[in-house]
């Protein structure tokens, strides 16, 4: 399935994002709550079948503490200071 790279220029690496979600111990209810969408859309990101915003990496990474499972450069901060 192609993936949607249009909202991002970066890419996840969802199995990295998932062993994060799970050692954080962070339902995937958990992620999409905070983040405004729906579980099926964070398991879209995890199965590498979608790509999330910028905006959406970035809340991830701040709830996961880490920026591990983005592709590229992980200190790559999205515009922010």
């Amino acid at each position: 399935m192609p993936v949607n790279r249009k909202s991002s220029r970066l890419a996840v690496n969802g199995k990295v994002l998932s062993d994060l979600r799970i050692a954080a111990r962070l339902r995937l209810e958990d992620i999409a709550t905070e983040l405004g969408c729906h579980k099926a859309q964070v398991s879209r990101w995890e199965q590498e079948e979608s790509v999330p915003s910028e905006e959406n990496i970035h809340r991830m990474a701040e709830m996961l503490k880490s920026y591990e499972f983005v592709k590229g450069n992980p200190r790559y901060k999205f515009g922010r200071k």
